[in-house]
């Protein structure tokens, strides 16, 4: 299947049947007995948990906790479904989701064999606009049960926690894909790991790290660009770092590859 042109916003157009097993119903149904047991722990404890129906847009549920911080009622997130929760995801966030991190993580569903695809765990942060205008900033973590025909996801279900107060992720964005041995494994293995920045104006390099860049292309180690810019081994170091950081690239054989194109 051609996912370049699936986003988070066409998906459900692509969606045909809705072949579940009994064993992802199992799997859901034990999903909600566990947070069933968690229920009579106190606020501000635990992290949210959902189910996503992507067929329905419909959110089957949503752990109390959500309210909060948010100070939205769970009630009206769930009546009004996906869209209404939408309506509160910070637009620059969700675009940027959409149209990378969503397109990422189909690419690694449907190239995972059908019966290991409930083993990968999807992380991404995001941030939402509370009921007060204040903003919270999000990480999400899930699961998905697919189509075992399209490959595309059925349900989502996982947890959600509000990472505010760390300040950990204010102008990027966080993904990572893993893929743990069994869905009970703790053991897990990175498939993905990106971050985003989210605004075209922290992308742009500045003329020092341009300048960086151009001697790397031409085959330059840090400490001989050190010497020829007069300036220390770990500023150098840290310029490349925030240009490996700007242009998302691992390292900086990718680097040099992006600007080669």
């Amino acid at each position: 299947m051609d996912t370049n042109h699936l986003n988070y916003k066409t998906i459900n157009n692509h969606q045909e049947t809705e072949l579940i097993s009994s064993v992802d119903w199992h799997i859901l149904s034990k999903f909600r007995d566990e947070i069933n047991k968690l229920s009579a722990v106190p606020f501000g404890i635990l992290p949210i948990f959902y189910i996503l129906n992507y067929k329905t847009n419909e959110y089957e549920f949503i752990s109390k906790e959500f309210q909060y911080f948010s100070k939205h009622k769970v009630e009206e997130i769930i009546e009004g479904g996906i869209e209404k929760f939408l309506s509160i995801y910070q637009k620059d966030d969700f675009e940027l989701y959409s149209e990378q991190i969503f397109s990422k993580n189909l690419e690694v569903i449907l190239d995972t064999k059908q019966e290991e695809r409930g083993q990968l765990i999807f992380t991404h942060t995001y941030r939402i606009f509370n009921h007060d205008n204040t903003i919270s900033h999000i990480l999400q973590k899930n699961r998905i049960i697919a189509d075992p025909i399209t490959g595309l996801p059925l349900y989502a279900y996982g947890s959600v926690s509000d990472l505010t107060n760390l300040k950990l992720f204010n102008r990027e964005i966080y993904h990572r894909i893993e893929k743990t041995d069994g869905l009970d494994s703790n053991k897990k293995t990175i498939i993905l790991s990106n971050n985003y920045k989210v605004y075209e104006d922290d992308k742009k390099l500045t003329p020092q790290e341009n300048r960086i860049v151009e001697l790397l292309i031409k085959g330059m180690t840090t400490k001989e660009i050190a010497q020829k810019l007069f300036v220390s081994y770990h500023t150098i170091d840290a310029h490349r770092s925030n240009i490996l950081a700007k242009t998302n690239s691992k390292n900086v054989v990718q680097l040099i590859s992006n600007f080669m194109k």
